[in-house]
């Protein structure tokens, strides 16, 4: 899987640079974000925990993750580099722990907000997003005491506008899982994935 990642970037760069002639006008990510009520999107990767517990030292996902984003803000915030657009944004997950157990994990950050970085008003249109939710995550009673779990994460990506209907994404995102001293033991998974993905508008 890991061996997977570097190709799709390729894939995804080669796509970029094939299609670039074909579009002659320049795009302004801003005002497309800005006319469109709704992004639908989709990210897929892999992802390591940072944490190295001493009773599982390796634990690795991969994911694939659905989302709707609804757009809150009809204008630009700010007036600097920092200007963008927020959306509110609801993200299911599901996933396999391909290490230690290959089981499947399935959850939804159903709280999420992302933030459109905009000022450039180009193809290329920055962000960041903030999630929390819950996650049905069996990786053992010795590491986490409950499946059932809650989900912080954020993530800072760059989105890539193809035409006014399509974006390419790339994404690093950072996920805090833990059952809330809801079931000893909480040792709390801390994972950093690497994601790409496409979003319509």
């Amino acid at each position: 899987m890991k061996k997977l990642i570097p190709a799709a970037f390729l894939l995804i760069l080669l796509f970029t640079a094939f299609s670039a002639p074909a579009l002659a006008a320049d795009l302004d990510s801003a005002n497309i974000i800005e006319n469109s009520p709704y992004e639908v999107g989709f990210l897929s990767g892999y992802g390591w925990a940072m944490d190295h517990h001493y009773v599982q030292p390796c634990i690795e996902h991969a994911v694939f993750m659905p989302s709707i984003s609804i757009l809150l803000t009809k204008k630009e915030l700010g007036a600097s580099f920092y200007r963008g657009l927020v959306q509110y944004q609801a993200e299911p997950v599901v996933g396999v722990i391909t290490h230690p157990n290959g089981k499947v994990e399935a959850g939804l950050s159903f709280a999420g907000f992302k933030y459109n970085f905009t000022a450039l008003h180009s193809r290329w249109s920055p962000y960041s997003t903030f999630g929390f939710g819950a996650i049905y995550e069996p990786i053992g009673h010795n590491v986490q005491g409950s499946d059932f779990n809650f989900i912080i994460q954020t993530g800072f990506g760059v989105q890539y506008f193809i035409d006014k209907k399509h974006a390419i994404n790339i994404q690093y995102r950072y996920r805090h899982i833990s059952n809330a001293h809801i079931k000893d033991p909480n040792r709390s998974i801390n994972s950093s994935f690497l994601l790409v993905g496409f979003s319509f508008f």
